[in-house]
């Protein structure tokens, strides 16, 4: 239980700042587009992969990335970038922005007016962060590739990682 209020403390300090970046690409964009939509995601796990029972690989890792639509008079211009310092997203707003200079025009292209956008999602329960040590997860790995290796098919078919 410690460690799943430890990952929800995390995931709020996380939220926080991917708030700021999407706020930051927005805001770089206002002035120079018609309009804009910006897109984080975060990923944070660890994955093991097993050799014959013997531990292959074990990586953490934690991944980020932002990706901003703009478009400015009938053009669209998309660019994405792992970094979220504010400089580089400056540079992707900025990269959006050139590639919607030499896109086509499309008459259809555009933000949704804001009567027709979804303000009231639903929690959708999506979020169950799991308490598995990096032990456990050697552990169910390799327990996974044991049954792989039991079971009655082909060799390329045997699945001998996990992901967490």
């Amino acid at each position: 239980m410690a460690l799943a209020m430890k990952v929800i403390s995390q995931v709020e300090a996380q939220r926080k700042i991917l708030e700021e970046a999407v706020s930051t690409a927005l805001e770089l964009a206002s002035g120079k587009s018609d309009g804009a939509e910006v897109a984080v995601s975060k990923t944070t796990g660890i994955s093991v992969s097993t050799r014959y029972g013997e531990v292959e690989n074990v990586e953490f890792n934690s991944d980020g990335a932002l990706g901003i639509t703009v478009y400015h008079q009938n053009r669209k211009g998309s660019a994405s970038s792992t970094d979220l310092s504010p400089q580089a997203i400056a540079r992707t707003v900025q990269a959006a922005l050139d590639i919607a200079r030499y896109t086509s025009p499309d008459p259809c292209a555009g933000v949704a007016d804001k009567e027709l956008l979804a303000f009231d999602a639903p929690d959708l329960d999506l979020f169950h962060p799991a308490e598995v040590s990096p032990d456990e997860a050697i552990e169910l790995a390799a327990r996974a590739e044991q049954a792989a290796l039991q079971a009655d098919i082909p060799t390329h078919y045997q699945y001998r990682r996990r992901q967490f």
